[in-house]
This record gives structure tokens, sequence and C-alpha cells, in this order.
């Protein structure tokens, strides 16, 4: 999805607070601002476009006509390209951010801003800077330049030290309604019946539901209906799937994941009762027809339970053994 500094859809109450803040700068009820923000939540949910977004209200020179990129420092912002604007990233998934790196931005965000507003820093996926390189963090945050904001966007904020947490003010962002992921869609040229199944798949992750291709979808079916098959009793090939399942993991394909968000849809469709109610569609309420909610809630549990497992190194064969066998025999 290309990058945008116009205002992300969804998390109302997040982005207010930001609007607020870049008001009052604008106005000058507020002479100086939080000098560090910790944007955290789950990966997919807009963080770093609400980053991108709240930088453009801050730096915009139009900013009560401007709806994001109709200016100068907007279009520059999501170019990447602002002077006064900098970007700390890994160079690659699964890269780490180093000391060397820190220092420079340190070096940098010393500088005065050559455009009205502060200089502003984002680092994106912090939980990538090592101990090292948070350790050397402290000191831009312990001695910021009164005319510097640093913008933390962690996937993981746990993996931030906790003196790196407590020199920030924390905002926390939430899953989006599918109804938001679907308007995100649709207004990047999805189509609306696609958008829709999509935006339920994503799991409250836009950024999955733009990952997500048909073939996708259709992967993701064939798991689902792999372990429905056992959930119901009408297969007994809990190897083959522990198999597919371990090679999903491994390949980054949709699997214990997409099996958890599934048993809440069913948990949901069973209260609801409905395939006609919002959100609810004609699978997930058949799915759910008739099953008791805290039998589903349960078996959700285990399916949680594997994941964390999975996390801490368990291994993938037995553990998911484990939970199919317990989906089977419950």
């Amino acid at each position: 999805m290309t990058l945008s500094t116009e205002k992300p859809l969804g998390h109302g109450a997040m982005l207010a607070r930001l609007e607020d803040t870049a008001a009052a700068v604008a106005e000058q009820r507020a002479h100086r601002l939080a000098h560090a923000m910790l944007l955290a939540g789950p990966a997919g949910v807009g963080k770093y476009r609400s980053a991108l977004w709240w930088s453009g209200r801050l730096k915009c020179s139009q900013r009560d006509t401007c709806a994001g990129e109709t200016c100068r420092d907007c279009r520059q912002i999501a170019a990447g390209s602002h002077p006064d604007v900098t970007v700390l990233a890994p160079a690659a998934e699964g890269d780490a951010l180093y000391i060397e790196n820190v220092r420079d931005l340190i070096r940098l965000m010393s500088l005065r801003p050559i455009r009205p507003g502060p200089r502003i820093a984002i680092v994106r996926d912090a939980e990538a800077l090592t101990p090292q390189a948070q350790s050397a963090m402290l000191k831009l945050l312990e001695e910021p330049p009164g005319f510097a904001v640093l913008i933390l966007v962690s996937g993981n904020a746990a993996a931030l030290l906790p003196t790196i947490r407590s020199r920030c003010q924390l905002l926390r962002f939430g899953l989006l309604e599918a109804e938001d992921v679907r308007r995100i869609l649709e207004a990047h040229g999805q189509e609306p019946v696609l958008a829709a199944r999509l935006a339920r798949a994503s799991g409250g992750r836009a950024g999955r539901a733009v990952a997500l291709t048909p073939e996708g979808l259709a992967d993701r079916d064939v798991i689902l209906a792999a372990y429905e098959d056992i959930h119901a009793g009408r297969k007994s090939a809990i190897d083959e799937l522990v198999l597919d399942l371990a090679a999903r993991r491994k390949e980054g394909r949709p699997g214990l994941e997409a099996l958890l968000e599934w048993q809440m849809r069913k948990v949901e469709a069973s209260f609801v009762g409905s395939s006609t109610s919002e959100g609810i569609d004609a699978r997930e309420a058949e799915a759910g027809e008739d099953e008791d909610p805290a039998d589903l809630l349960q078996e959700a549990v285990r399916i949680a339970w594997a994941m964390r497992a999975l996390d801490r190194n368990g291994n993938p064969k037995l553990v998911l053994r484990e939970l199919l066998l317990g989906v089977r025999d419950r």
C-alpha cells in the first residue's frame, strides 16, 4: 500500500489525541511537545501510517486546508525526503538496528529544524534495536533537544527496555474493525466483494489484508477445511495436518493464527446465531451453529496455547499433534 500522510482509518481515540497535540502546537497553546511517543500494537494495524500522518500534522504548512499530500511538506514526508523528518528502519525484515544507526540519528536530531515545527525521527520496528542500540537511544530520550520529537513504532513493546518505555508517552493501538479494513481496501481500488472477504480474513490487520491474494485466501481455506474435518470427526489424518501446519509456520503461510481467528469467529457466530448479522458470513455461522460457545472458546484457548508453545521453541510436531488430538477427541 502506498505510503501517505492522509489520516488513517480506524483508531479514532488514538488519532484524536495526536490531532489535539498537533493543533495545540500549531495554535501555540503548547510550546513543548512530549519529546517521545511510543505507538505500540499488533503488526499491520496502521501504527506506522499514523506516525507519518502525525508528522504531517506537525510539519504541514497548510494544516487547516491540507487533507494530506497537497502541500510540499506532506508530499515529502510520504516520499521519505523531508529535510526535518527521518525514518530509521531495519534494512530488511528480520534485520537489527545497531548502535551505529542510533549514534547517527542522535547527531542528526541535534540539528535545528530547517522548516517550522520540530525535527522528527520515526523509529520503525523499534523492537529491532539491539540492547546496545537501546542503551544509546536512552541518551536521546534523557537529554532531548527542545526542537526534537522521537516516535517509536513497535509491534512488540515488551522487547524494549523498561527505561525506554518509561520515557515515552504510550499510545496502544488495537486491531482494526473489519469494516475499517474493508474501507481501506476499497479506497485503494479493491473490488468490494473481495475486499469484504479479505477484511474478514485479515484478523483486524490491514497490512495482512493487503498482502492476501485470492490465491492466499484459497490456501487459507484449505487449512480451515482440514481443521473442520478433524473438528467434526470426519477425518483422522492428523499426521498429515500436523506436517502441513509445521510447513506453513516455516514458510510464513496461514496456519495456527488463521485457525485461531476462524475459531473466534465461530464463537461470535454461535452467540449471534445468524449469517445475516453484520460481520458474520454464512460459513462462519454454519460452523458455529448448534455449538456451545464455551466449548468453542476452550478450543480457541488450546490453539493459543499451541502458538505460545511454538513461540517458546516447543517441538512443532509434538505441540501440533497434541492440539489436534484434543480437537478430535473433545
